[in-house]
């Protein structure tokens, strides 16, 4: 399948960017990657193009999602925050759109990771803010944090 976008900076690659949250107990937990070294070896939600092939952001989202996680259960998914356009590690030019995709009961040993990850982590929102080194993520996990306080609401 072939990505939108051929990732100049006049032609950004489209992609997503999903952060997986879960209700427990005691407060939202989010979900986080972290992306092999040959990846970038940082830390994030779940990413990717949006491809030919995906009928809408929120299809791409759900691929995403299941590709890197194998995780389908989704109870809500919606955009949040701004679409930004950026220069990625790699030197490829992305205009991204952010999603909060409400999960059920995900624990970390049901989680199956793709070959781009090392490990994953459900982080209250001081540690996801911790893990996360890209400048950029902290506006958008405090809009994250906002979208979901208003929802409960």
């Amino acid at each position: 399948m072939r990505a939108l976008g051929c990732g100049t900076r006049e032609d950004p690659r489209r992609v997503v960017e999903v952060w997986p949250v879960v209700r427990t107990a005691a407060g939202w937990r989010l979900l986080l990657l972290r992306r092999a070294p040959d990846q970038g070896d940082f830390w994030q939600g779940v990413s990717g193009k949006i491809e030919e092939a995906d009928a809408s952001p929120e299809e791409a989202c759900r691929r995403e999602l299941h590709e890197e996680t194998g995780l389908r259960d989704v109870e809500s998914l919606a955009p949040f925050g701004s679409t930004r356009i950026f220069e990625g590690y790699d030197g490829v030019w992305y205009l991204k759109r952010s999603f909060v995709a409400v999960l059920r009961g995900v624990e970390l040993p049901s989680i199956i990771l793709s070959n781009e990850h090392l490990e994953a982590a459900l982080c209250t929102w001081d540690e996801a803010l911790a893990r996360l080194t890209i400048p950029a993520y902290r506006p958008e996990i405090e809009a994250l944090r906002e979208h979901l306080a208003r929802r409960e609401r």
